[in-house]
């Protein structure tokens, strides 16, 4: 029987060497990832740092574990860029909307969107001037008032009779009589009121835009000359 050659010997031993080798140099399994640190968070990341085939503006994601008022069924939720403070409300000296962190201890209380004269200033029904003059009351519209002023025209149309106080009548106070009542006059409505200056409490009402107060009964009616 022949014997093995003297140079298997050393090559058996290189290739153990090498199997060995390459058995301990097996890459070892990774490490859990960190809290935070997973490949969902990368994806987030990876998002937040894109930007949108199409624009040029980011989208960033905002999560707010304490903040739930506009919480999504997501984890984040996308800022579209909504101003921080909301238009100040120029009646109230604020915003109508509480800020950020705001805390509100009072209500901010309601104004009347009524009872406003042509300049804005709010009218105190208890507080009406015992007599208002024709040119200022427009201000009165939806109040009771006693007006005061000196019928300088007259006018008709169909069964109405119409009191003006200034010759450039469009558009300006006027009174309304209707002929039924008219017919109850002493004299005609022109005989009656022209030249004479009459203090009339009626309703202030607005009839295309233009103030009136209709004489119902001549009990509304005084006459000052």
């Amino acid at each position: 029987m022949p014997k093995p050659t003297p140079l298997l010997y050393p090559a058996c031993t290189l290739m153990f060497v090498l199997l060995f080798a390459l058995g301990c140099g097996e890459q070892a399994p990774p490490a859990p990832p960190a809290p935070g640190k997973g490949a969902d968070a990368d994806a987030a990341t990876s998002q937040a740092d894109n930007t949108p085939a199409g624009t040029g503006e980011n989208i960033n994601i905002k999560a707010d574990a304490t903040d739930n008022t506009n919480a999504s069924p997501s984890d984040g939720e996308l800022d579209l860029n909504v101003p921080e403070t909301f238009p100040v409300h120029d009646k109230a000296g604020r915003s109508p909307f509480p800020q950020p962190g705001e805390v509100v201890q009072t209500l901010i209380p309601p104004d009347r969107l009524t009872d406003a004269d042509p300049f804005g200033q709010a009218i105190d029904p208890d507080n009406i001037p015992d007599v208002v003059p024709w040119t200022q009351a427009a201000q009165y519209v939806g109040h009771e008032i006693v007006v005061e002023g000196k019928v300088v025209r007259l006018g008709k149309s169909s069964a109405t009779n119409f009191l003006n106080f200034s010759a450039d009548w469009r558009g300006k106070f006027y009174m309304v009589i209707f002929d039924d009542l008219a017919s109850t006059l002493d004299g005609s409505v022109e005989a009656t009121f022209r030249n004479r200056t009459v203090r009339v409490r009626g309703l202030v009402e607005a009839h295309r835009g233009t103030p009136q107060i209709k004489i119902l009964s001549m009990d509304q009616v005084q006459f000052m000359d």
